[in-house]
């Protein structure tokens, strides 16, 4: 185990981690970018079909949070790495299998990419908790928001290469089906480093209450397994039963979002291509993700080192500065363009509407990071070891159904407005006022549920310690 708690070793030990981050952000971001243009490859001629494209992700992320579950349960109990390799090559055969499916038939195609999309939602699922359960048992606990800052960055980067290249090879013939054959070869690539790379760690080896009490004693294995005692006593708390809760209505947020403004900036009278967007996105999306999620991940590190209930305390100022910021980007009144000028980048900064629209989505991205590189680490402390996993499907449950269902209300708000964005952005971006609200909520508890899951694995050690010994 390094000695070291700086980046450069949590990027060491971490690397197989964030190239799934990678891959997976490479697959699903030329999803939201390309919407329109799939739509209109699947149904030749005719006007954007919302609210089927909107079920396209929605099935796949529902797929994905039913199926995180099971993954959950083998995580905590078997050996991650080797359950982390099958995964791997199977969501890559079946992203292969992708670049093969047809186009221009309707609903005939639109069915053969729902069931496949599906498929892979419920194989790809495992990354989450298995990636969970091996980040809490390689990151420490001073460094658990830099890692998840990381994993932030390289899935912002990745995100936009893969919206500026997809938005290309899918307007241009038949090259996405390269895209996915290459989106197949990085999983491919992931199994194999998994095979040659990487070693299982300990569970619990990055514990601090648990590596205090064992210290140099050799020979100790954490090897509890969850009992309904333990999940009535840590994971039924209320901390724990507030996150949850709260997924609910952030990740709703996210989802509408993610679907809205893009086919806003996209449709008429704006007209900005998919490549211009990709760009837009380049020059303002990736800083802001940066200051997210580096900068003010080492800032939550800090201040969550002192006090866990600070991580709670910046998470619910971020999620409410985020819904202003939405709202005041929404209202801002961008120009009409030809669709020639929406291809042309420079009449992005010729405009200064556009330029403040470019600079509020920066400061979304920022504040938005600020939520991913806090609440993974609140869960972790909150919770034991040999629950990582399981903790993580259920999470993964809860976010990924309730951002999957904004896409689908994205789209039917849209219909209920007449596609008018700015009244449904305004209406649909209160749905995160609870969630907010539980944030402050759990201020209350969190440092007592902390206390008490540091109590049990810290026993939990000097029992372990005592058997070892003798």
């Amino acid at each position: 185990m390094e000695g070291s708690g700086s980046g450069p070793g949590v990027l060491r030990r971490t690397w197989v981690l964030l190239w799934w981050n990678a891959s997976v952000s490479f697959l699903v971001s030329a999803e939201f970018i390309n919407l329109l243009v799939l739509s209109y490859m699947i149904w030749p001629g005719e006007a954007f079909h919302a609210l089927e494209m909107g079920g396209l992700i929605t099935a796949r992320l529902w797929m994905d949070g039913v199926a995180a579950l099971f993954w959950g349960w083998l995580a905590d109990r078997f050996d991650r790495r080797k359950l982390h390799m099958i995964n791997s090559a199977a969501t890559g055969s079946l992203v292969l299998a992708n670049a093969f499916l047809p186009v221009g038939t309707g609903f005939s195609s639109y069915y053969a990419w729902l069931a496949l999309r599906m498929t892979i939602g419920a194989v790809m699922s495992g990354g989450g908790p298995l990636g969970n359960s091996l980040s809490s048992d390689l990151a420490r606990s001073g460094e658990k928001s830099q890692y998840f800052g990381y994993s932030s960055i390289v899935w912002q980067v990745v995100q936009i290469g893969s919206m500026v290249l997809s938005a290309f090879m899918f307007s241009t013939g038949e090259l996405w089906r390269l895209f996915f054959v290459a989106s197949a070869g990085m999983f491919f690539c992931m199994a194999a480093f998994l095979g040659l790379h990487f070693k299982e760690p300990a569970r619990a080896a990055t514990h601090e209450s648990f590596a205090r009490v064992i210290g140099d004693a050799e020979g100790v294995k954490y090897d509890y397994r969850l009992t309904w005692e333990t999940v009535k006593d840590t994971i039924l708390r209320p901390t724990n039963i507030l996150v949850f809760s709260e997924g609910i209505f952030t990740n709703v947020l996210f989802g509408i979002i993610d679907l809205i403004w893009l086919p806003y900036i996209q449709s008429s009278p704006r007209n900005i291509s998919a490549t211009v967007t990709s760009l837009f996105i380049l020059v303002y999306g990736v800083p802001g993700a940066i200051l997210g999620s580096f900068v003010f991940a080492k800032a939550s590190d800090k201040h969550g080192a002192r006090r866990l209930r600070n991580r709670v305390l910046i998470i619910a100022a971020s999620l409410l500065g985020s819904m202003v910021l939405i709202i005041a980007a929404f209202s801002l009144p961008l120009p009409a363009l030809t669709k020639a000028q929406g291809a042309d980048p420079s009449k992005m900064f010729a405009y200064p509407v556009f330029i403040l629209f470019g600079a509020l989505l920066l400061v979304m991205r920022a504040t938005f990071s600020i939520f991913g590189v806090n609440q993974p680490p609140i869960l972790q402390e909150i919770n034991l070891p040999e629950a990582q996993g399981r903790i993580a499907s259920l999470g993964q449950l809860v976010e990924i159904f309730s951002y999957g269902s904004g896409p689908l209300l994205a789209g039917a708000v849209l219909v209920a407005f007449s596609q008018d964005y700015q009244a449904s952005i305004q209406v649909v971006s209160l749905v995160a006022m609870p969630g907010i609200c539980m944030w402050f909520l759990a201020v209350i508890w969190v440092e007592k549920d902390q206390a008490r899951i540091k109590r049990i694995v810290e026993a939990r050690a000097r029992d372990l310690k005592g058997k070892a010994g003798k």
